[in-house]
């Protein structure tokens, strides 16, 4: 039956306080991630025009591209790889959010957050088999909504506004209520009293023109399209000022004494609005809605007057908003299960989920010629990786490893177990890092003392090798080197890098960390800029997750090969390599240019080497789970099993 529509807008002052002071960690987390990337931001219903507002949010806080998209058409969208990707939904089990989900999982885009008004479901449940998923999960106190968004539009809204807003160095302020935000002096009831009249002539007429501007008003006008269609409340075109301008008018000049315009404007559209609306016949009623903030708070502002107007019109017209009814026809299609195909067989799923990782795009996209080469090469690796003893095994340590969320703690125990069990049947473990002795911490709490002297570890991408069981690698304190002396001078000066990056200078790295992953490529950008005259002495210049580092001549990460060889007292051993970063510039280049070589996530272009062989949705330490358990032992020698490479195992390290 839903509830009555006014009844859920008497509580969303609740929900905006709730929403300002819930933790939003996990939600942090998720949109961090999105950071440096385009975005697709996904929902239905009432979460479609919450994702209209976050894909803004995105594009005004980070300069990035970003849209709002159905889970249908989400689906569709082969680009969305390299993208990244948040999905919106108040309750988290309809078939669309299900379904999208799982469409995600093989279209793997570059990250995957998720962001649901309720606990416990199945929404939540799948996400928590992908470790890559970062989900955020919530109970706000107004419940669940009726028949339409309510609540929690505003709670999902307010959430991410939150999120984007500390990332960029501006949190809200704790205690803003909604009628700060609604700039309501004479209290949320007047406030509404006063809306209401601005706008009820507007009600005797069937058909509603919305106008508004190109940025913080698309959400709301959004909203108050799927209201008013939802509901039914009544016919509703939606246009900007200059769109409008297109032959949108003419609609006027036929329906004019039917029609009624409704304008928002925005402090950015005040000029071209009031042009516009001043042409308009004055036969024709007109309301506009002022929207008194700037910047992001406008567009909460946007939301809640959205809210509020389409109750107005659908009291008006004798409906109630929030349960107006739902046909049998209406409910069987709202269940219906659309996301049930099969897809073309023709090549296996493994194969296909691996080749289109190294080619970044969809087999449907390659020629007949190309699709056959990279089936060969596919084939040609996976033979040749799965028949060689391995006298080692190398692994990076931040992203295949160790996942953000344990960077500064202790390895989880599907890491452990696996590492413990290798090194307990004799195979030689080498550990390279970008960083310094936090790893040696890290890895002494997660590997047994007495296997210490087994693991090899390079520090700061190679500048310094030593076992495990070494108090004195990497050394306490060091002085910068002679050869990244000048570019440290450089880059410590450039007051640009200095607004959005720290940095810190060991021997023979320097390593420049951003504030905000949204700067990170532009810090690699300008980094090289500075180095870029010295590359040809052999510095180098690499990525990481966190950071990007200037390196002296011959400092890379297959030192530690070269030490792994002199341990074992061979000239030519073989290694089996596991990274994340197999693209250049990534720090994994060089290691996974070795010809026995995964990656735990991105791959080069080199078609005999650094494949992704890990089940879609695998990432990064649940890729390199996938891969440990695949390893099989004998005489401290090791060799991966060869067995469909797609098929998840359970009780890892087991």
């Amino acid at each position: 039956m839903g509830k009555p529509y006014w009844t859920e807008l008497e509580l969303l002052p609740e929900t905006f306080a709730w929403a300002l002071e819930v933790d939003i960690r996990e939600v942090s987390r998720a949109i961090a991630a999105t950071q440096g990337s385009e975005l697709v931001c996904i929902g239905s219903g009432g979460s479609f025009s919450a994702a209209a507002f976050v894909a803004w949010l995105h594009q005004e806080l980070t300069g990035r591209l970003a849209v709002s998209a159905t889970p249908w058409q989400a689906s569709r969208m082969q680009a969305i790889r390299n993208c990244a990707a948040v999905i919106l939904s108040a309750g988290g089990k309809n078939p669309d959010v299900l379904g999208v989900f799982k469409a995600l999982l093989k279209l793997e885009p570059r990250s995957l957050g998720i962001l649901c008004l309720a606990k416990d479901t199945p929404l939540g449940e799948l996400c928590r088999r992908y470790q890559f998923v970062s989900c955020a999960e919530f109970a706000p106190p107004s419940g669940k909504d009726g028949f339409v968004a309510t609540n929690s539009l505003l709670a999902l809204s307010t959430l991410v506004w939150r999120a984007y807003s500390e990332l960029a160095g501006a949190p809200i302020q704790k205690g803003v209520s909604l009628e700060n935000v609604l700039q309501a002096d004479v209290g949320l009831q007047k406030w509404s009293a006063n809306l209401a009249v601005s706008c009820e002539h507007l009600w005797k007429r069937p058909h509603l023109m919305v106008l508004h501007g190109g940025g913080s008003t698309v959400a709301g006008v959004m909203d108050l399209e799927s209201k008013f269609s939802e509901a039914a409340i009544g016919a509703i075109q939606l246009a900007d000022y200059r769109n409008f301008a297109h032959g949108r008018h003419h609609w006027l000049a036929k329906k004019g004494d039917e029609t009624g315009i409704l304008a928002f404007v925005a402090a950015e559209d005040e000029e071209i609005a009031e042009k516009t609306l001043r042409l308009i016949p004055k036969n024709i009623a007109i309301a506009r809605i002022p929207i008194k903030n700037a910047g992001t708070t406008a567009g909460i502002e946007t939301i809640v007057k959205a809210l509020y107007i389409a109750g107005y019109a659908a009291s008006a017209r004798g409906i109630d908003a929030g349960r107006p009814g739902v046909p049998g026809f209406g409910r069987r299609i709202y269940h219906l299960n659309g996301w049930s195909s099969k897809g073309d067989s023709s090549v296996p799923e493994q194969e296909r989920v691996a080749i289109v990782r190294k080619t970044s795009r969809p087999l449907e996209a390659l020629s007949t010629t190309e699709l056959r080469h990279w089936r060969e090469e596919y084939k040609r690796f996976v033979a040749a990786i799965t028949k060689v003893d391995f006298q080692g095994l190398v692994l990076d340590y931040d992203g295949t490893l160790c996942d953000e969320c344990h960077r500064f703690g202790s390895l989880p125990d599907t890491v452990k177990v696996p590492l413990n069990s290798l090194l307990r049947n004799g195979v030689l473990l080498g550990i390279a890092t970008g960083r310094g002795k936090s790893v040696r911490k890290s890895l002494r709490d997660a590997i047994d003392s007495q296997f210490w002297s087994r693991v090899v570890i390079a520090y700061h991408n190679g500048s310094e090798t030593g076992t495990l069981d070494d108090d004195g690698v990497p050394p306490e304190k060091e002085e910068i080197g002679p050869a990244l002396r000048e570019i440290a001078k450089r880059i410590k000066a450039s007051r640009a890098i200095g607004a959005l990056a720290d940095c810190e200078c060991k021997k023979n790295q320097i390593s420049v960390v951003a504030r905000n992953p949204a700067n990170a490529k532009r810090i690699h950008e300008m980094v090289c800029d500075l180095a870029c005259s010295e590359f040809e002495a052999g510095i180098s210049c690499v990525r990481s997750s966190h950071s990007v580092d200037v390196l002296a001549p011959g400092i890379n990460k297959l030192s530690l090969l070269k030490r792994l060889g002199e341990v074992l007292g061979m000239e030519s051993p073989n290694f089996l390599c596991i990274g994340d970063l197999g693209s250049w510039p990534g720090n994994d280049f060089l290691l996974l240019s070795t010809p026995y070589s995964l990656s735990a996530d991105q791959t080069s272009s080199v078609p005999d080497r650094c494949w992704n062989l890990a089940p879609a949705g695998y990432r990064n330490s649940q890729a390199t789970e996938f891969f440990l358990n695949l390893a099989r032992v004998s005489k401290g020698r090791l060799r991966l099993e060869h067995v469909r490479w797609a098929t998840p195992i359970r009780g890892l390290g087991q």
